[in-house]
């Protein structure tokens, strides 16, 4: 169960292909995020258009290439109990971190747009459902299973290669929540390369992680429902 899954693509690799796709993956989602930005991009449906829109060219690229998302790790896992195992890697992971980590960087996760999820059970549900969309399937999709594999294919399948591909694909994932401040990019960060190693260990099976990533997000959505946003009383 803790071997490191060797490449899975049905296609030979080529790492210029492989760097090409990279590249035009972050440009690409560079101007999908500045289009966002400039719809006003707090919105739920600017970041559902901005979600949908990066899963659109990470799938485009992958079907340039021939390769499908089972290819890449969207396939039931066997035996179904590891999906268990590793959710519960993933939990203990994630909050060693927030506890242990986050402290030394001295600031909160600016949480600020989930505060109206406090007290209001509809507004919850909507999030959580919207969570387990964007956050759980859709960032794995991209991140995991495409960004990550075209990262190992490039950087080539020996350790220091594969954690290097960990820690790059950790960087842009943490990039992305820039909405949550300085130290929730950072811990956001160490989470991508956390779920980025599990996803190699754990026989690169996109669905482990999807479950992993939905149970982590929605336990911290639930705090939040139950006890308001870390740190809004403060600085209200």
């Amino acid at each position: 169960m803790t071997r490191l899954a060797p490449h899975t693509d049905t296609v030979p690799t080529n790492r210029s292909r492989d760097a090409l796709d990279v590249l035009t993956f972050l440009i690409a989602t560079l101007a999908i995020h500045f289009g966002v930005s400039r719809m006003g991009g707090g919105g739920l449906a600017a970041t559902l258009v901005g979600v949908f829109g990066v899963l659109l060219v990470a799938w485009t690229l992958l079907r340039l290439r021939g390769v499908r998302w089972r290819d890449v790790g969207l396939r039931r896992p066997r035996p179904w109990w590891t999906v268990l195992v590793w959710t519960l890697v993933v939990f203990v992971l994630f909050y060693g971190v927030k506890t242990f980590i986050g402290p030394l960087l001295g600031r909160e996760p600016n949480l600020a747009r989930f505060a109206a999820v406090h007290g209001d059970l509809a507004t919850y549900l909507q999030i959580v459902t919207a969570i387990w969309i964007t956050s759980a399937l859709i960032e794995e999709l991209v991140f995991r299973g495409f960004l990550l594999t075209r990262l190992c294919n490039l950087f080539g399948p020996a350790l220091p290669g594969l954690i290097l591909a960990c820690l790059v694909q950790g960087a842009l994932f943490g990039a992305v929540h820039v909405y949550q401040g300085v130290g929730g990019v950072i811990l956001t960060g160490i989470g991508g390369f956390l779920l980025g190693a599990v996803y190699l260990l754990a026989g690169r099976n996109l669905w482990t992680l999807i479950i992993a990533h939905g149970v982590v997000d929605s336990y911290a959505l639930t705090r939040i429902f139950l006890f308001g946003v870390p740190g809004a009383e403060a600085s209200g």
